[in-house]
């Protein structure tokens, strides 16, 4: 079940209400269908009320409405008590998967909050890795994470065989961009590769660039191409929700022997740790 709030500017401040779905709603996507479209960043909470690098998706709002010619100043206040206001409708055992979006639409500046039931990937895929496969997709403006992108990723996940995990995006060059909800990394040659261009650049990469870096190992911002898949020795995915999640197989391809290697382990350890030293209070 997907609870919303809403934070609605006012001539003289702002108010805070709580979103009457059309139909209730049973996912994220769900209710972003059901609310004005607009720039918007999906976190989780960790420990039920606390958020990890609450700074860099306010930074994400406002830039990706920036790229719109929308120039829009957030009351965070507010906004917090509004994602407090959500995320107390939930049992205080569970951990809450949050998407924010900021309208562009019809009442530019207004922010909904909706939130689901975080939903953590079972234990055996960071034990076994996961399998995956790429697509021919890419963004538009990979620099703005924009609502219009939801619906594109929401069909081809659907679509997706059972048992995989995750498609990554690859450009008419045979570039490995990113995940339709995630970042990819790969090991090759002891070096970890990540796109730099043409991908958004999500919260969880930039922390793990930040782990990767902090253990001494040698990042390249560089696509890594379909036809290097076979070379691959270790390969993982990154997001809010999974935070690192190891790569078994592309598209039928093992990566390496098909267990999580070496490097991928302390490096989802030393994420890890580095959550738990930076998770904040909303």
């Amino acid at each position: 079940m997907v609870y919303g709030c809403k934070l609605i500017p006012q001539p003289q401040g702002y108010a805070i209400e709580n979103i009457e779905f059309d139909t209730p709603a049973d996912s994220l996507d769900d209710a972003s269908r059901q609310i004005p479209g607009g720039a918007y960043t999906t976190l989780r909470t960790y420990a039920h009320d606390r958020l990890l690098r609450w700074g860099n998706h306010i930074d994400r709002l406002v830039g990706s409405a920036r790229s719109q010619g929308v120039v829009i100043d957030l009351d965070e206040e507010n906004l917090r008590k509004t994602l407090r206001l959500l995320v107390n409708q939930f049992p205080a055992s569970i951990d809450v998967r949050v998407r924010i979006t900021l309208d562009l639409e019809e009442v530019p500046g207004a922010v909904y909050c909706t939130g689901e039931p975080l939903q953590v990937p079972q234990r055996e895929y960071y034990q076994n890795g996961v399998d995956i496969v790429t697509c021919y997709l890419w963004r538009n403006m990979p620099e703005a994470k924009l609502t219009g992108f939801i619906a594109t990723a929401s069909e081809f996940r659907q679509s997706l065989p059972a048992g995989v995990a995750e498609a990554l995006m690859v450009d008419t060059h045979g570039l490995i961009l990113e995940g339709l909800s995630s970042n990819f990394f790969a090991v090759k040659e002891g070096h970890i590769f990540t796109a730099q261009e043409g991908v958004l650049a999500g919260i969880t990469r930039m922390l793990v660039v930040q782990v990767v870096k902090s253990l001494g190992f040698d990042i390249v911002f560089q696509c890594v191409r379909v036809s290097e898949i076979p070379s691959l020795q270790e390969a993982f995915i990154t997001s809010a929700s999974r935070g690192i999640m190891p790569v078994r197989s592309i598209d039928g391809q093992l990566i390496g022997n098909g267990k999580p290697g070496e490097i991928t382990i302390e490096v989802s350890t030393a994420l890890e740790h580095q959550i738990e030293s930076e998770i904040e209070p909303i």
